[in-house]
């Protein structure tokens, strides 16, 4: 069994292992071509994300993420690429067929955008427009159902700023209790409308 080493080797491995990652990107730099500046920037992008990924596992919880089921559309990050590997942001369809709420892995397939006129791999297969159909269907729906909620909101934002006004000047009037009961009234409905409101969206989201 190999000994483990010791802080001070590993501390010089991790210097040697940043000056030659370091040099790489220089020499990218240097050259001046667009690809090798692209690849600069996906590299340092990745390293950037994966360190973060790190240090989120430390308090990262998979038994708090849903259940997902066969043919759910998630967003995945398959990071830097090697070769012909698959690489950055894609959305994927769940392959699991009802994944268990407490597993640390599901399986997927990436999927990708299609420009007309390229040519598809072998092993791609075009799905058509159903998908893109799809989500932005869901897209303009929960758009359109926000943009409602955001009018009501601001309706009852108006109404209450209104009686308040009123309020204020009929204090210690006759009409000053019948405003501080329309002013709670309107208040509650306005409270319950928001707590209805974050349900709807916790359910779309499901």
């Amino acid at each position: 069994m190999r000994k483990p080493k010791s802080t001070e080797e590993v501390i010089q491995h991790k210097k040697k292992a940043i000056r030659k990652f370091n040099q790489l990107l220089e020499d990218y730099i240097s050259s001046g071509n667009q690809d090798s500046l692209k690849k600069v920037d996906l590299l340092s992008y990745w390293i950037e994300e994966y360190a973060s990924y790190i240090q989120y596992e430390k308090t990262f919880d998979y038994k708090r993420l849903k259940s997902y089921k066969r043919g759910d559309i998630i967003k995945v990050n398959f990071g830097f690429n090697v070769g012909s590997e698959y690489g950055g942001l894609h959305y994927a369809i769940v392959l699991n067929n009802n994944n268990a709420r407490n597993s640390p892995v599901v399986t997927v397939i990436p999927l990708t955008s299609f420009i007309e006129g390229d040519e598809l791999h072998n092993d791609d297969v075009f799905l058509g427009n159903e998908i893109y159909k799809s989500l932005k269907l869901k897209y303009d729906t929960i758009s359109q159902m926000l943009a409602k909620e955001k009018e009501e909101q601001d309706e009852y934002v108006t109404a209450i700023e209104l009686l308040k006004e009123m309020y204020q000047k009929t204090l210690g009037g006759e009409n000053e209790e019948k405003y501080k009961k329309a002013l709670d009234k309107i208040s509650r409905e306005f409270e319950e409308k928001r707590k209805k409101t974050s349900m709807t969206r916790c359910n779309s989201k499901k």
